[in-house]
């Protein structure tokens, strides 16, 4: 059977970044490798290093596996109920 367990990298925006870090760094074992504070024309922001990061066991709700022609495929969903695409390359 195939598994999609980790993640490689995300891009997401959110009202509240403080939550989303404490979620990715506490539950999947993230480490914060840069910040910057916003500025009056660009938003503040967090680069988080996920490589290896297990999603399957997280506490947050998962979709199934889909299989497509090149990568198979699946949904989690972050603490903003937002869904987040894993998605790994066959």
């Amino acid at each position: 059977m195939i598994q999609l367990l980790g993640i490689n990298h995300l891009t997401l925006a959110t009202p509240e970044l403080d939550r989303l870090v404490a979620f990715y760094t506490g539950a999947l074992g993230a480490r914060e490798t840069f910040a910057r504070a916003a500025t009056g024309s660009a938003p503040r922001i967090a680069v988080l290093d996920v490589g290896g990061a297990r999603v399957v066991g997280a506490g947050r709700p998962t979709g199934r596996i889909e299989t497509l022609p090149t990568q198979w495929t699946m949904t989690a969903y972050d603490p903003d109920g937002r869904a987040v695409d894993i998605r790994a390359h066959r």
